[in-house]
């Protein structure tokens, strides 16, 4: 996250465990902190899965990708299904899986 903002990136976190310790690192302090998942997601051009929650697991796809401007997800945990992700409408990134577009 400090390089994307470093880059100049506007960068929307969430984690539903490590939100004040998140917040006291100097080095991601430009980061803006969202008070829920969806929120995070709101108008966003892209999302970073970096953490395997269920609370992540469990969400409403369909709701994310209606909220998102641009809806592209870099998995780096693979907790969603590329399948399912491709159905929704998603172009999904991960981990030693085969990118997918929507179809």
């Amino acid at each position: 996250m400090a390089d994307l903002l470093r880059e100049g990136a506007h960068v929307i976190a969430y984690d539903p465990k490590g939100m004040e310790k998140a917040a006291a690192v100097k080095t991601i302090a430009a980061a803006e902190f969202a008070p829920s998942a969806l929120e995070a997601v709101n108008n966003a051009e892209a999302l970073i899965v970096a953490t395997e929650w269920n609370e992540f697991a469990n969400i409403d796809l369909a709701v994310v990708k209606e909220k998102m401007r641009t809806p592209i997800v870099f998995d780096g945990r693979n907790l969603l299904d590329p399948e399912t992700m491709r159905y929704i409408g998603f172009h999904y990134h991960s981990i030693g899986r085969a990118s997918v577009k929507p179809g």
